[in-house]
Protein backbone atom coordinates (compact mmCIF):
# COMPACT_ATOMS: atom_id res chain seq x y z
CA UNK A 1 0.00 0.00 0.00
CA UNK A 2 1.54 3.29 -1.05
CA UNK A 3 1.86 6.28 1.20
CA UNK A 4 0.02 9.46 0.18
CA UNK A 5 1.74 12.83 0.27
CA UNK A 6 1.19 16.50 -0.36
CA UNK A 7 4.28 18.04 -1.95
CA UNK A 8 5.54 21.59 -1.38
CA UNK A 9 8.20 23.67 -3.12
CA UNK A 10 9.49 27.19 -2.66
CA UNK A 11 12.64 28.80 -4.04
CA UNK A 12 15.45 28.36 -1.54
CA UNK A 13 18.10 31.07 -1.44
CA UNK A 14 21.40 29.67 -0.19
CA UNK A 15 23.07 31.76 2.51
CA UNK A 16 26.51 32.98 1.52
CA UNK A 17 26.39 32.41 -2.21
CA UNK A 18 22.88 33.65 -2.92
CA UNK A 19 22.39 30.72 -5.30
CA UNK A 20 18.80 29.55 -5.68
CA UNK A 21 17.54 25.98 -5.52
CA UNK A 22 14.65 26.36 -7.92
CA UNK A 23 11.19 24.92 -7.51
CA UNK A 24 11.82 22.95 -10.72
CA UNK A 25 14.90 21.24 -9.20
CA UNK A 26 13.01 20.54 -5.98
CA UNK A 27 10.06 19.10 -7.89
CA UNK A 28 12.35 16.71 -9.80
CA UNK A 29 13.94 15.51 -6.53
CA UNK A 30 10.53 15.07 -4.89
CA UNK A 31 9.16 13.10 -7.88
CA UNK A 32 12.22 10.82 -7.88
CA UNK A 33 11.94 10.25 -4.11
CA UNK A 34 8.22 9.48 -4.47
CA UNK A 35 8.89 6.91 -7.23
CA UNK A 36 11.68 5.22 -5.25
CA UNK A 37 9.65 5.05 -2.01
CA UNK A 38 6.18 4.14 -3.33
CA UNK A 39 4.67 7.52 -2.42
CA UNK A 40 1.63 8.81 -4.26
CA UNK A 41 1.58 12.61 -4.49
CA UNK A 42 -2.06 13.68 -4.18
CA UNK A 43 -1.50 17.47 -4.36
CA UNK A 44 1.23 20.01 -5.14
CA UNK A 45 1.64 23.43 -3.54
CA UNK A 46 4.29 26.06 -4.14
CA UNK A 47 5.16 29.62 -3.39
CA UNK A 48 6.68 31.65 -6.20
CA UNK A 49 7.41 34.76 -4.15
CA UNK A 50 9.44 34.62 -0.96
CA UNK A 51 7.44 35.61 2.13
CA UNK A 52 9.54 35.63 5.33
CA UNK A 53 6.79 34.34 7.64
CA UNK A 54 6.07 30.70 6.79
CA UNK A 55 2.42 30.67 7.85
CA UNK A 56 1.72 33.83 5.79
CA UNK A 57 2.73 32.23 2.48
CA UNK A 58 -0.19 31.64 0.10
CA UNK A 59 1.03 28.14 -0.85
CA UNK A 60 1.46 27.10 2.78
CA UNK A 61 -1.98 28.48 3.68
CA UNK A 62 -3.54 26.55 0.78
CA UNK A 63 -1.64 23.40 1.78
CA UNK A 64 -2.85 23.62 5.38
CA UNK A 65 -6.42 24.19 4.13
CA UNK A 66 -6.24 21.16 1.80
CA UNK A 67 -8.64 18.36 2.74
CA UNK A 68 -6.93 15.64 0.71
CA UNK A 69 -6.11 12.65 2.90
CA UNK A 70 -2.37 12.22 3.21
CA UNK A 71 0.29 10.65 5.41
CA UNK A 72 2.97 13.30 4.95
CA UNK A 73 4.03 16.63 3.53
CA UNK A 74 6.94 15.96 1.20
CA UNK A 75 9.66 18.59 0.64
CA UNK A 76 13.04 18.47 -1.05
CA UNK A 77 14.69 20.06 2.00
CA UNK A 78 13.40 21.40 5.29
CA UNK A 79 14.85 24.81 4.46
CA UNK A 80 12.24 25.39 1.73
CA UNK A 81 9.79 25.88 4.58
CA UNK A 82 11.91 27.94 6.94
CA UNK A 83 15.39 28.51 8.26
CA UNK A 84 13.98 29.58 11.62
CA UNK A 85 13.41 26.76 14.08
CA UNK A 86 10.58 28.39 16.14
CA UNK A 87 8.61 29.02 12.95
CA UNK A 88 9.21 25.51 11.63
CA UNK A 89 8.34 24.03 15.02
CA UNK A 90 4.93 25.80 14.92
CA UNK A 91 4.33 24.42 11.44
CA UNK A 92 5.25 20.88 12.57
CA UNK A 93 2.82 21.21 15.47
CA UNK A 94 0.02 22.05 13.00
CA UNK A 95 0.90 18.96 10.95
CA UNK A 96 1.08 16.79 14.05
CA UNK A 97 -2.45 17.78 15.07
CA UNK A 98 -3.59 16.36 11.72
CA UNK A 99 -1.46 13.21 12.17
CA UNK A 100 0.63 14.24 9.16
CA UNK A 101 4.42 13.95 9.13
CA UNK A 102 7.00 16.06 7.37
CA UNK A 103 9.27 14.05 5.09
CA UNK A 104 12.32 15.51 3.40
CA UNK A 105 13.92 13.90 0.35
CA UNK A 106 17.30 14.81 1.83
CA UNK A 107 18.67 15.83 5.20
CA UNK A 108 21.16 18.69 5.06
CA UNK A 109 23.71 19.61 7.69
CA UNK A 110 22.34 23.07 8.48
CA UNK A 111 21.03 23.64 12.02
CA UNK A 112 17.32 23.57 11.13
CA UNK A 113 17.61 20.30 9.22
CA UNK A 114 19.50 18.71 12.09
CA UNK A 115 16.94 19.88 14.66
CA UNK A 116 14.17 18.51 12.45
CA UNK A 117 16.11 15.26 12.11
CA UNK A 118 15.75 14.64 15.83
CA UNK A 119 11.98 14.88 15.68
CA UNK A 120 11.31 11.41 14.23
CA UNK A 121 7.58 11.53 15.02
CA UNK A 122 7.34 14.46 12.68
CA UNK A 123 9.89 13.66 10.01
CA UNK A 124 8.49 10.34 8.93
CA UNK A 125 9.97 7.04 7.91
CA UNK A 126 12.99 8.41 6.05
CA UNK A 127 14.50 9.47 9.39
CA UNK A 128 13.84 6.02 10.82
CA UNK A 129 15.82 4.50 7.95
CA UNK A 130 18.69 6.95 8.50
CA UNK A 131 18.81 6.43 12.25
CA UNK A 132 17.07 3.18 13.26
CA UNK A 133 18.02 3.67 16.95
CA UNK A 134 15.80 6.78 17.12
CA UNK A 135 12.76 4.96 15.75
CA UNK A 136 13.28 1.68 17.60
CA UNK A 137 11.04 0.98 20.54
CA UNK A 138 12.77 0.05 23.79
CA UNK A 139 12.79 -3.60 24.81
CA UNK A 140 10.63 -4.16 27.91
CA UNK A 141 12.59 -4.66 31.12
CA UNK A 142 15.85 -3.48 29.57
CA UNK A 143 17.42 -0.28 30.84
CA UNK A 144 19.32 1.90 28.35
CA UNK A 145 23.11 1.63 28.61
CA UNK A 146 25.19 4.64 29.50
CA UNK A 147 28.30 4.91 27.39
CA UNK A 148 31.24 6.96 28.64
CA UNK A 149 33.76 8.22 26.14
CA UNK A 150 37.17 9.26 27.43
CA UNK A 151 38.33 12.75 26.56
CA UNK A 152 41.45 12.68 24.38
CA UNK A 153 44.61 14.15 25.92
CA UNK A 154 45.43 16.10 22.76
CA UNK A 155 43.05 17.46 20.14
CA UNK A 156 44.34 17.38 16.59
CA UNK A 157 42.67 19.37 13.84
CA UNK A 158 43.49 18.96 10.20
CA UNK A 159 44.25 22.10 8.24
CA UNK A 160 41.27 23.62 6.47
CA UNK A 161 41.80 24.29 2.79
CA UNK A 162 39.78 26.64 0.61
Amino acid sequence: MSKKAIAYTSDVILGRTGDVVSRKEQRAAIEQHARENDIQIVAWFEDEVYVPELLDRPGVKAMLACDDACDCVLVERVHCLSGKWPELHSFLDLLERRSVKLESTSLRWDCVSQMARFHPRRLGESTARLNPRVAAEPVKGMAPKTVLIARPQVLRFSTLRS
